[in-house]
Order: structure tokens, then C-alpha cells, then sequence
């Protein structure tokens, strides 16, 4: 019912359009599952309840001034998050340059040299066998 009152359309609309999905059976599936209600007068009705991804998927085939809407808003969140994880990688690839020019240029002075015996000078050898 949620569909219907959020796009303004009528119910018999909503199952139609669910029926004319053209999806995958894996993403049908994982996604929307077939119900029955009683309505106000005693008779059993259909309905679906629909994960987010389904919803989305139901209602981008919407038309009108509501479902412009949403498409519009779900456009605008994709280009921010995209946004973000492009600025994300140039920090990440930023980070790795400076630690990479940091040793090309002698840098890591707080880590010990190895000395050439691989620190090996004064240990007690064990084997194992």
C-alpha cells in the first residue's frame, strides 16, 4: 500500500505494473513476494511486499509528477555517492604517492635498519625437524 499512496496510483495499476516486470527470476525472487489481504469488505486481495531494490525497480517505471521525482532525488543520491568514492580513491591514490615518494626518498627513518646478518648476530639458532 505503500506504493499506492506514495505515487498516487491505484492498486489493480500497482499489480499491474509488478506483473509487467520484466526482470530476472533471481532478482524477482530476492525481491518481491506475493501476499493476500482481507480487505475492508471481507474479500482476499493481492498484494507484494518488495524489498527497497525491488521497490525501486516497480516504481522507475512510474510516470508522473511523484515518480519524476523520485527518479530525480535517486539520481541525485547515485552522483553524490559517486562523487564521494571518486574523492575517496584521489585521497586513497594521494596517500600512496606521498608514502611512496617518502621511501624513494629515503624516508621511514623511524623503522631500524636491517643489519646485513638479517638481525641474525647474537640469536640462538633453533631447529626444527
Amino acid at each position: 500500500m505503500t506504493v499506492v499512496k506514495s505515487f498516487g496510483k491505484r492498486h489493480k495499476n500497482v499489480l499491474r505494473a509488478y506483473d509487467m516486470l520484466n526482470c530476472s527470476h533471481d532478482f524477482m525472487r530476492l525481491n518481491f513476494q506475493p501476499h493476500e489481504y482481507v480487505d475492508g469488505r471481507g474479500n482476499i486481495q493481492r498484494m507484494v511486499k518488495m524489498t527497497k531494490d525491488g521497490f525501486v525497480m516497480l516504481v522507475m517505471g512510474f510516470t508522473g509528477e511523484a515518480a519524476m521525482a523520485f527518479k530525480e532525488a535517486y539520481i541525485a543520491a547515485f552522483n553524490a555517492m559517486a562523487a564521494y568514492i571518486a574523492l575517496d580513491q584521489q585521497t586513497l591514490l594521494l596517500r600512496m604517492h606521498a608514502q611512496h615518494a617518502g621511501r624513494k626518498h629515503g624516508g621511514h627513518r623511524d623503522r631500524p635498519a636491517v643489519p646485513p646478518d638479517g638481525g641474525q648476530k647474537g640469536r640462538q639458532r633453533t631447529s626444527f625437524g
